[in-house]
C-alpha cells in the first residue's frame, strides 16, 4: 500500500466541498433563531420555559423506564438522518440538506437564546456543558451525513452516479453513520442524565 494512502483516502472521505455554503445556511439558521427567541422572550417570558433543557436528563419523565426513554431517543434522532439518507438518492437530498442545516441552526440559537434568558450565563455554560458528551458522537455523524447525502444527490440530479458499486458506498457510509449516531443515542440515554444532575448538584 502507497505511503499516505488512508490520509488521503480519509481527506477525500470527509471533504466538504460545499463547507463554507454548509456553514453560512447553519450560522443563517442560529441568527434566527437567537432572534426568534428573545422576541419571543419579549412579548411572552412564559412561551419558552419548555427549553429548559436542563430538566432534559429527567428520564424518568418518560413513563419512568430508561428503556422507553431509550426508544424515545431512538425514534426523535434516527427519524431525520433516515430520510435524509433517503432523500440522498434522489435530487431533493441537496434541498433537504439545506434546510436542515437551516432548521439546526435555528433550533440551536433558540435554545441558547431561551438559555441565557432563563438561566443566565452559568447556566446556559452548564447546559452546553451537559450536551457536550452527545453532541460529540452526533456533531460528527450529522456533519458527514449531510456532506455524503448532498454529494449524492448531487450525482443523482446529473445522473453521474458510476453504477451499482456508488450506491453499495453509499450505503455502507449511511450504515457506519447511524452506528456513530447509535452511540450518541446511548451516551445520551445512560451517561448525559448522571452528569446532568451532577452539575445541578455542583452548580
Amino acid at each position: 500500500m502507497q505511503k499516505g494512502y488512508l490520509k488521503r483516502y480519509f481527506y477525500k472521505f470527509t471533504r466538504m466541498p460545499y463547507g463554507s455554503i454548509f456553514l453560512f445556511m447553519f450560522l443563517g439558521g442560529f441568527l434566527g433563531g437567537i432572534i426568534f427567541g428573545n422576541v419571543a422572550w419579549s412579548i411572552r417570558p412564559g412561551a419558552i420555559t419548555g427549553l429548559n433543557i436542563l430538566n432534559a436528563g429527567s428520564w424518568m419523565k418518560i413513563n419512568g423506564s430508561v428503556k422507553n426513554y431509550l426508544h424515545y431517543l431512538t425514534r426523535e434522532r434516527l427519524r431525520g438522518p433516515v430520510l435524509l439518507m433517503v432523500l440522498g438518492f434522489t435530487t431533493c437530498g441537496m434541498a433537504a440538506v439545506y434546510l436542515a442545516l437551516i432548521w439546526l441552526g435555528f433550533l440551536g440559537g433558540l435554545i441558547c437564546s431561551a438559555a441565557l434568558l432563563q438561566l443566565g450565563v452559568m447556566g446556559m455554560l452548564n447546559l452546553l456543558g451537559s450536551l457536550f458528551l452527545p453532541i460529540i458522537c452526533y456533531l460528527p455523524g450529522i456533519a458527514i451525513l449531510f456532506n455524503q447525502v448532498f454529494l449524492m444527490s448531487e450525482k443523482s440530479s446529473k445522473k453521474s452516479i458510476d453504477g451499482m458499486k456508488e450506491y453499495g458506498k453509499y450505503l455502507l457510509i449511511c450504515v457506519l453513520i447511524l452506528l456513530l449516531l447509535v452511540v450518541g443515542i446511548l451516551v445520551e440515554c445512560y451517561v448525559n442524565p448522571v452528569i446532568v444532575n451532577l452539575f445541578r448538584k455542583i452548580f
